[in-house]
């Protein structure tokens, strides 16, 4: 069998105008293994799942998911299983699972909320695939993870901030996905700030600025 597939730098193409937000991690996977040359059939993915590098894992898993390719099953259980694999990859093969249907990729996700931010940000990626599963028992982390000072994964926080908001007064509580909204328009870095934007109308802009005074 060969080695891993190197994914190098990636430069990932601006997602077209009028694309949701909550359609851009889709987006960005397909890209991701597009701009690395990888074909995005099935058989193909799997593959990658099999040797890639992690991004290139993740990538492939979130594109199967995305995809509905109930035929990769097998080689995402193996994935999101596998505990020497890149916990990211892992959140993404789990994902993947759950939007095919399986209850498996729910549980394992929730079991990834347990991995430190201090080693990955996968229990914040973990965090928002369950928000967009309708489950959002991962808010305190993205909250606690906009708030730390000089939070390394504060970017990967805030890009989760969409999958919340539709949740707000129904699976969570609506002052507490405000606060968060409004601590990542108020962060230290332009990059959280622009990402938090991006994801908020005018009027949550305003709700999200008084829930965080």
């Amino acid at each position: 069998m060969s080695g891993p597939r190197r994914a190098g730098p990636v430069s990932i193409p601006e997602r077209p105008k009028g694309l949701p937000y909550a359609d851009g991690g889709d987006f960005d996977a397909r890209a991701i293994l597009e701009e690395r040359g990888e074909a995005t059939d099935p058989a193909s993915l799997v593959g990658v799942l099999r040797e890639g590098e992690p991004m290139l894992q993740a990538a492939a898993a979130r594109t199967l998911g995305a995809d509905g390719h109930a035929e990769a099953a097998d080689a995402l259980r193996r994935l999101t299983a596998d505990g020497a694999a890149e916990e990211v990859a892992r959140a993404q093969a789990a994902y993947a699972l759950a939007r095919l249907g399986l209850d498996e990729g729910r549980e394992a996700l929730v079991e990834l909320l347990d991995v430190p931010r201090e080693a990955s940000p996968a229990s914040l990626v973990a965090a928002g695939a369950l928000a967009r599963l309708g489950d959002a028992r991962g808010l305190a982390l993205v909250r606690a993870e906009l708030r730390a000072k000089g939070g390394a994964w504060a970017t990967v926080a805030v890009q989760q901030l969409h999958a919340f908001l539709p949740l707000a007064g129904g699976a969570a509580d609506a002052d507490v996905v405000y606060e968060v909204a409004g601590l990542a328009l108020a962060h230290g870095s332009e990059a959280v700030r622009t990402e938090a934007q991006l994801q908020l109308s005018d009027e949550q802009v305003e709700r999200a600025r008084a829930a965080a005074r």
